[in-house]
This record gives C-alpha cells, structure tokens and sequence, in this order.
C-alpha cells in the first residue's frame, strides 16, 4: 500500500493486484460524487448527519440497497440496524452505534480504514476563466439546438436599469428592489450582450452565435441572444443532439 510517492507526490491506495478495482483517493472530488450518486431517499432514507449518505461516501462505502453498505475497494458490507422506535433519543443511540462501523467494517488492509475525504471536496468549485467559456459555450452551443427559448422577462431588468440609470441607492429605495445576486447578473449579462468580455468575444463560436448575426444595437433585452445568454450563464443546458422543442 502507498500513501505518499517520491518527492511527496500523491499516490492511490489500493487494495490486492491489479484487477482494475476501484483505488482509496481521498482527494478525488470525482470519486466521491460518483459514490454519492449511489445514494437515494429510497434505500437510505433519513439518517442523522453523521450516518449521512456523506459521511459514508467520504470513507469510501457505495449504497447497494436498503440500509446496506458496500466499500468499493475491499467489498465489506454494512447494514445499518433497525431503529427500535421514531424517538430521537433511538434513533441518536443507533446512529452513534453506527457510526465507528463506517471504519472498523473495512477489511485489515483495506485503503480506506483510517481515511476520510476532506469536507472541502463538497464545495462549490472554483473554476478559470478559460474553463468558465468552455463550459458557457458548449451550453449555448446545445442550446441552440432548441426550436424556440424563453424570453427574457422585463422585471428581471428592471432594478437593475434603476440602478444603472439612477445609483445604487434609488434601487435599495425602492420596495421592488431584486436581490443583489439578481442585480449582478443583470449587470454581467449587458456586459456579455455589450461584447465587453473579451474571453467571449473572442472565442469563434460564441462570437457567430451572439454578435455576427444582429448589431450590437439590437441585442435587447427581448433577443434571442439574451435568452441564449442568460440561459448558459445561469446553467441551463439542452442535451446535444434532442432538437428540443
């Protein structure tokens, strides 16, 4: 078993030979969700935080079935005990129980006995300029696969027009002020439409798709090129290739 290469470098742990087996990377924000997804309200319905479907992930169990547990490396099995009643106090007392087994149920050199993901990998990741327009431009690439989009509605600009035009402080006065979040994605979505990102404007799709077509002049608040916009900004994809309608 290796923890720690030459030079300090990480290395995964893994158990047996080399049978292409899921390796312990404690490290691996990827590997986590992907057992997290293992995980439903249906087979582990309404655990206490410290039995939740993320403190079992993060020491590296999938969830195979009602109330059962398998690691992914060393294949031991745990199932979490019937509660003898609905009282908080029972359900406390099973789960503390419980939780030292997420552990000790591992097998003697199972990677995982001792190890646990660090709570950060379940933060909100930071991403780059360069991967934020790749991802913005595969969405309103997919996007334009759709026969018609949402329009925009007006409310949505208007604080944010109040207060560009008249300071932050008449839309803080006024009683239908939006959220700031909602204010600053008005603001980055002009600075999208008025072609001032750079990054955007200067990538050859994105540049056809929003600005070849229309003059700047045009792209409103009610174009196709601000729904396009405010849609991929905002996460909404189209799956590729379902011509939605």
């Amino acid at each position: 078993l290796l923890s720690a290469g030459r030079g300090g470098k990480r290395q995964a742990l893994q158990v047996g030979g080399s049978d292409g087996g899921n390796v312990c990377r404690t490290w691996s924000r990827e590997d986590l969700l992907r057992r997290l997804r293992t995980f439903s309200t249906r087979t582990w319905f309404c655990k206490l935080d410290k039995v939740s479907a993320v403190a079992c992930a993060s020491r590296g169990w999938v969830n195979t079935g009602v109330d059962a547990l398998e690691c992914e490396s060393c294949k031991a099995v745990a199932i979490y005990p019937k509660c003898p009643s609905s009282a908080p106090k029972d359900i406390e007392a099973v789960a503390e129980k419980f939780l030292p087994l997420l552990d000790s149920l591992h097998h003697k050199f199972c990677p995982w006995k001792g190890n646990v993901c660090q709570a950060s990998l379940l933060k909100f990741p930071l991403t780059t300029p360069a991967k934020f327009v790749e991802g913005f431009r595969d969405r309103v690439e997919n996007l334009c696969t759709s026969r018609h989009l949402p329009r925009v509605s007006p409310e949505f600009f208007k604080d944010f027009r109040a207060t560009s035009e008249g300071g932050s402080a008449a839309a803080a006065a006024s009683p239908s002020s939006s959220s700031p979040a909602a204010v600053k994605l008005g603001a980055k979505l002009r600075h999208v439409l008025g072609k001032e990102s750079s990054g955007i404007s200067e990538d050859k799709l994105l540049n056809d798709v929003l600005y070849r077509s229309t003059k700047l002049a045009d792209l409103g608040e009610d174009s196709y090129q601000c729904s396009l916009a405010l849609l991929a900004m905002c996460g909404w994809d189209c799956p590729a290739g379902s011509g939605g309608g």
